[in-house]
């Protein structure tokens, strides 16, 4: 028995208990259980665990700033704003540097 039936089928216990205390409520949701074990019973297919990616399919390794970009990334933000930088705007472009290497 899988897990997802064994929690199906406890999920349907507890529901057929609450039958006492709100018959109407419940009603359903037994109706819908009910008819999902039945048919994974019949079911000649199981749940199947995902597979971890492969070599190819994992990311590939986190590209740095280099001294060069961090160089640029001032000259820019020195030009933008007259020698006044902010340091939100000094994340910001190495934000967006980073995006662009590792994208």
């Amino acid at each position: 028995m899988t897990d997802l039936r064994k929690a199906a089928e406890m999920a349907l216990a507890a529901l057929k208990g609450a039958l006492i205390h709100d018959p109407e409520a419940v009603q359903e949701e037994i109706a819908v259980l009910e008819q999902a074990l039945a048919e994974s019973a019949n079911s000649t297919t199981d749940f199947v665990e995902p597979k971890a990616p492969s070599q190819t399919e994992r990311k590939r390794e986190w590209v740095g700033l280099t001294d060069a970009d961090i160089q640029e990334m001032t000259y820019n933000l020195r030009q933008k704003n007259m020698c006044v930088v902010k340091t939100e705007d000094i994340f910001r472009e190495a934000e967006a540097k980073l995006k662009e290497k590792n994208t």
